[in-house]
């Protein structure tokens, strides 16, 4: 729990990059509108091979391949729901686009050409010349089988037994068919969208080959030169980018669109399907093994490489091959977890073999083979003079006891059975004739082998080219396209979700024209839609054994995306094989990550008590997760296992069309007493409903409402269903209407998950009441709750501040009892339906919530106690980058919450985004308060860009006091943002002073009861950073941590902070240097001034070590009578520039945890890395027993967040959360199990003694 009355692709982002310092910044505050640290300036193009199934079957205009027995006569062979690539009547054939994203024209419907893509036509009679379409029909189904219901037999075979089976096959007129179809015969009289809409089906649709061309056209069009794309056909063995069925992966730019473009909608559909050898193909590719040099497509060991492979689904042809070219692939799934284990056991039998061999050309007939006494053949040949022939027919005829054989030109291979044992005898052959006929003994014993799983399968295929490292010193491919230095082969392959390997791989993504195999598909396999896919992963089924040209080649293809950590897609309309390119191709852009540090259940863990919340977000989908882990008591390691996740369980609470969830928004009712209402369309107000009308509406538009041209060109209903109750919906998570395959109106953007990202919003963990308060009837109120249901409340960017359940052990544990949509961020919720949202992220409730308790009598003009139910736990968060606000709420009783005030710039228009850390304690008079800063750019409308502290009564939110630093404009505005509160006792929650710093590089100390002399003196400037000369602003962006050292009989209060900001686009390439501060305060009217003036500060100074990895500081002497304190300067050596500290540092037992993170702009570092110090706060130097005196160790990825807990063991250590969800267990120097001393909460201060 935190108490703040304690302290303790797409592109996402197009930069335009500004070499500018710190004390450069004017005007508005840059504020980015997505993570910082999952950017890069390099960006890492992710490589993407498309290779198209252009085998004969592709031609077909039928599917599945059953389709193929419905006569022109039969109901089957024009009915969409028999025959899947017949014209659908509730599907919108779009025409495709040409590589310039403009579209081909609508087929004519009385001379529509049969392929629409070449439109050159062959002359009279030309296999591509006008058709008439006029009298075109086709049959509706109004039966009960759901389209394509086919079933299959034993032999995998379509049953044909079946009534739907006999429905389709039945001649028009005749039954079972008849009363089933229903026929609509399209003429020239016919509504003109009816006839364009059938000759663009015809045109662009009707065949296998055209529907996947034009899919993937279309699919194309958004993709740009931020993506390397290229291309082959399954048939072409080669890798020559002059042929036209191949093109080597490249930048996606106008030319290679335009070849891209070409080469796709040119292909010719022959021979047989060899995907195994295809898919093979493109690994060997990445793997530097068929292209070379600048053609080689790896430019980046971090580089992600993506192979799409559609196909029609049935696979035949060679067995794929590994990284030689030339030895299968073999089983590659045995030891697979599930559901990537096929888990199907097989048995194998080896056969013990001989051989005979004819030669000669003389007349020969052969009247048996004899082996040990036992003839094997069953007849006699008849003569010939050619070796080869003899060959074959004494092949034929060796069947008897059991033996079979092969042949190969003149050489018969005899198997023996297995039954024989073992067989060490030399085949005797009978003949007549000159011909010689040389035998050998059978080589081995037979033995029979039992393997789990099947080998050579297009799903091994997957798996080996994912889990074999592709690029290795042994391989002798570690320089890649880029040449020189550039080494390909570091492990540090950026990822997300299932596909999480560093080593260099293959990521495999399958497209099926939407045939059937055994197993049932559904779009949503992944999130639990799929019993079958469920089965697998629970191991109660098994993938079926893929069989060439038969359906469980389609289950292969589906295992094929399982193993290679991608996904498959059965699409049974365009528009489906659409969404399922452009999903794969959104998925090599997104990238997991965490902004903030994780909440722990006790910062003593316990067994029972010893949970951990880690709160993520996946960029380009823009979802999030909060999942909760273990924490070893003994040693503070993570479980690698969640023991929940609230995005798994909230995805369960809805539906296309309803939901279970409860979500409240604000309410100024009088009969809501406790100001919530539900968040529904019937109790908004007016104008609240108003922000979720007119949303094509011309000032106000979604981009999907956008007329240009390629514009998604609603239709008019579509655009009458976008705004209103069904926004609404959509924003409680509802999908009916979302950009997903079978939603007859996709108007707003497809989420894969509900819940939505947490980036700079901290989970706080609330249980009992943890405080040690003095305060009257406060122990009584203790008990009272000392039971009361644990909860983790975190706010996302979808609007809400949500409330999980996370009673341990419990199965309720992970669900959301309730979310809240604070009023003030209402009318940008829009922005989430946006289908262009992956590149336009907004922020909207992303502030990190505080918890405290509050007595809300105490204070008043008169006085008086609270009883023990009239103490209140509450909640108050802000906006961050989402708005200019703050909320709170009453959450004493967890399950039935109430609204408390809310504060925003309609308040005070001083107020900007509220980035402060709300404060929660009392003042002088006992009245307890919420204290907070106006926040980053409070310049704009009215405000004056001041630094500003307000200060409001806690229950109420009444404004009681605002404090004003007089430093800021409205050209360069202050920027005061996090604060601290001096506070003597844990007893007694009543702050003396605060303290905070600004983006100009001011440390402030803020006296709001007039504690100080002289009177009147309210806010006294304690410290101006930066340099002197040159003249250079450090700025703070951190929470001040607060202690008090003793020295020579004399305690000071001292102000620890550090300097460093991480804001915006332009703080990325800034590389100013950046300090850590330790400021004494004499508690007078006059600060410190400009405090790096020689003289008033020590200067401790780093030194990194010889391999880079550790630094140490100097042991420069604080003598803290005569000096304000000490310094100390970060990237020493200019080892580390652009280091700075923008995460709250950690203070525990005499130690200073500082986190200096250091973004990095080059390729493979998207984020960048950090140093974590281990500091004495007293001097600045290491810790006293330090091994090796180190004072820092260098951390992979930059720091989210951290927090110390204290062990079982008495030993403390840190948990240092990095931006890429990864949990770091870092042991404290200073740890020490016989000192007694608790890692509890810590007040404000800490008394540290000499």
């Amino acid at each position: 729990m935190k108490y703040l009355s304690y302290s303790a692709r797409f592109p996402m982002i197009l930069f335009a990059l500004m070499l500018v310092g710190y004390g450069a910044h004017a005007a508005e505050t840059d504020i980015a509108n997505a993570p910082l640290a999952s950017s890069s300036v390099d960006v890492v193009k992710p490589n993407v091979m498309f290779i198209l199934d252009d085998s004969g079957s592709m031609a077909w205009d039928y599917s599945p391949d059953a389709a193929g027995n419905f006569d022109d006569d039969e109901y089957g062979s024009r009915s969409n729901h028999c025959n899947g690539m017949y014209y659908n009547p509730a599907v919108t054939y779009t025409p495709p686009v040409n590589a310039d994203g403009t579209s081909f024209a609508d087929a004519s419907f009385t001379a529509a050409l049969p392929n629409g893509l070449n439109a050159a036509t062959s002359g009279s009679g030309g296999a591509n010349n006008p058709v008439n379409l006029n009298n075109s029909y086709y049959f509706t189904y109004s039966g009960a089988t759901k389209a394509l219901g086919f079933t299959y037999n034993s032999s995998e075979n379509v049953d044909t037994s079946t009534t739907f089976y006999k429905e389709c096959d039945s001649d028009v007129g005749s039954n079972p068919g008849n009363g089933k179809f229903t026929k609509v015969t399209i003429t020239t009289a016919s509504a003109a969208a009816l006839k364009t809409n059938f000759a663009n089906w015809y045109s662009y649709y009707r065949t296998r080959i055209l529907a996947m061309k034009t899919a993937a056209g279309r699919a194309f069009k958004a993709v740009g030169s931020s993506y390397r794309v290229g291309y082959s056909t399954i048939s072409y063995t080669g890798t020559d980018s002059g042929n036209a069925e191949f093109l080597k992966i490249a930048d996606f730019d106008v030319t290679q669109k335009a070849s891209f473009y070409t080469k796709l909608y040119n292909a010719v559909p022959s021979g047989g399907t060899p995907l195994r050898a295809a898919l093979s193909k493109a690994g060997r590719i990445y793997a530097g093994k068929l292209l070379t040099g600048t053609d080689d497509p790896v430019q980046y060991s971090c580089q992600q490489n993506f192979t799409i492979l559609s196909t029609d689904g049935y696979w035949n042809g060679d067995a794929g091959y590994q990284l030689d070219g030339t030895t299968d692939v073999g089983n590659q799934d045995a030891t697979e977890l599930r559901p990537m284990y096929d888990g199907t056991v097989v048995t194998n039998v080896s056969y013990t073999t001989a051989t005979v061999t004819f030669s000669g050309s003389s007349n020969t007939l052969v009247s048996g083979i004899v082996v040990n006494g036992t003839q094997i053949m069953s007849g006699s040949i008849n003569d010939s003079s050619n070796s080869n022939t003899v060959a074959s027919r004494t092949a034929a005829l060796i069947s008897k006891n059991g033996y079979t054989a092969t042949v190969s030109g003149n050489v018969v291979t005899i198997k023996a059975p297995t039954a024989l044992g073992a067989i060490t005898y030399t085949p005797v052959v009978t003949k007549t004739g000159g011909m010689t006929a040389t035998a050998t003994a059978f080589s081995t014993a037979p033995s029979v082998v039992t393997s789990g799983g099947v080998s050579n399968s297009l799903a091994d295929v997957a798996a080996y080219y994912y889990n074999t490292d592709l690029r290795t010193t042994a391989l002798g491919n570690c320089t890649g396209a880029l040449g020189g230095s550039a080494d390909v082969c570091e492990n540090n392959v950026l990822g997300s979700g299932l596909d999480n390997k560093g080593s260099q791989h293959m990521t495999t993504f399958t497209l099926g024209l939407g045939l059937n195999g055994l197993l049932q598909y559904s779009e949503d396999y992944l999130g639990g839609g799929s019993a079958d896919y469920e089965a697998i992963k629970n191991a109660t089924k098994d993938w079926p054994v893929p069989e060439a040209d038969k359906p469980t080649a389609v289950d292969d293809l589906w295992h094929a995306a399982v193993n290679g950590r991608g996904s498959y897609f059965s699409a049974q309309t365009p528009d489906t094989l659409i969404k399922g390119i452009t999903k794969v191709l959104t998925s090599a852009k997104a990238r997991e990550g965490s902004g903030v540090a994780a909440a722990t259940s006790n910062l003593e863990p316990v067994a029972g008590d010893n949970f951990l919340f880690l709160a993520m977000y996946r960029t380009v989908f823009w979802d999030g997760d909060l999942e909760a882990k273990t924490i070893d008591p003994s040693t503070g390691a993570i479980a690698d296992t969640a023991s929940w996740s609230a995005q798994t369980k909230l995805d369960t609470r809805v539906t296309a069309t309803a939901d279970t969830r409860t979500i409240y928004t604000y309410s100024g009712l009088v009969a809501d007493t406790n100001k919530l209402k539900p968040f529904t369309w019937a109790r908004l107000t007016e104008d609240e409903q108003a922000y979720f009308n007119s949303m094509c509406a011309p000032t106000v538009r979604l981009s999907q409402c956008s007329d240009s041209i390629g514009g998604p060109n609603l239709t008019t209903i579509q655009r009458g269903l976008i705004p209103g109750e069904n926004l609404l919906k959509f924003i409680r998570g509802q999908n009916a209407y979302e950009d997903q395959a079978g939603n007859a109106n996709p108007i707003y953007r497809d989420r894969e998950h509900v819940l939505g990202d947490m980036i700079g919003s901290q989970p706080v963990y609330v249980k009992a009441p943890p405080f040690v308060y003095v305060d009257a009837n406060y122990d009584a109120y203790k008990t009272h709750q000392k039971d009361r249901l644990g909860m983790v409340y975190v706010a996302a960017n979808d609007g809400m501040l949500h409330a999980f359940d996370a009673t341990i052990g419990q199965a309720d544990s992970g669900t959301e009892k309730w979310a809240y949509i604070p009023p003030m961020v209402l009318p940008n919720l829009y922005k989430l339906a946006d289908k262009n949202y992956p590149a336009n992220h907004q922020y909207y409730v992303d502030g990190a919530p505080t918890v405290g308790d509050i007595c809300p009598n105490a204070g008043l003009i008169t006085p008086t106690t609270c009883t023990k139910n009239e103490w209140k736990t509450i909640l108050v968060g802000g906006l961050n980058a989402g708005g200019k606000g703050y909320y709170a709420l009453d959450i004493t009783d967890p399950g039935n919450p109430k609204a408390l005030w809310n504060f925003t710039d309609a308040n005070d228009v001083d107020l900007g985004y509220s980035y402060g850390n709300p404060v929660i304690t009392k003042r002088l008079d006992g009245t307890w308060v919420v204290v907070f800063t106006s926040g980053y750019n409070n310049h704009t409308g009215s405000g004056d860009g001041e630094g500003h502290l307000y200060v409001l009564n806690a229950d109420t939110g009444v404004l009681l006091s605002k404090l004003d630093t007089n430093v800021g404009d409205t050209t360069t505005p202050s920027g005061l943002a996090k604060i601290n509160a001096w506070i003597d006792s844990l007893s007694d929650n009543t702050a003396k002073r605060f303290y905070g710093g600004d983006l100009l590089g001011n440390v402030w100390r803020f006296d709001p009861d007039d504690r100080i002399a002289p009177t009147g003196n309210k806010v006294t400037l304690l410290a101006e950073l930066g340099n002197v000369s040159p003249i250079g602003t450090q700025s703070v962006t951190i929470k001040p941590e607060l202690t008090e050292v003793a020295s020579a009989g004399v305690s000071y209060p001292v102000v620890n902070v550090a300097t460093g900001r991480y804001l915006g686009i332009s703080d990325l390439t800034n590389t100013s240097i950046q300090s850590i501060y330790s400021l004494k305060d004499n508690l007078t009217e006059t600060g410190l001034g400009k405090v790096r003036t020689a003289g008033v500060l020590v200067q401790q100074t780093l030194t990194t070590s010889a391999d880079g990895s550790t630094r140490t500081t100097s042991s420069n002497a604080v003598d803290w009578a005569s000096k304000s304190g000490w310094y100390m300067d970060l990237n020493p050596g200019n080892k580390s520039p652009g280091e700075r500290v923008n995460v709250d540092m950690q203070q525990q037992l005499g130690l200073l945890t500082v986190a200096g993170n250091v973004p990095k702009n080059d390729a493979c570092t998207p984020g960048g890395y950090a140093w974590i110090y281990s500091l004495d706060f007293k001097t600045g130097q290491f810790v006293e027993g330090a091994t090796g005196n180190v004072a820092g160790r260098r951390q992979a990825g930059l720091v989210a967040g951290m927090k110390t807990l204290k062990l079982n063991t008495g030993k403390t250590v840190t948990l240092i959360t990095d931006t890429g969800g990864t949990i770091t267990v870092m042991d404290d120097p200073s740890s020490n199990p016989g000192s007694g001393n608790g890692a509890r909460r810590v007040s404000w201060r800490e008394l540290i003694a000499d």
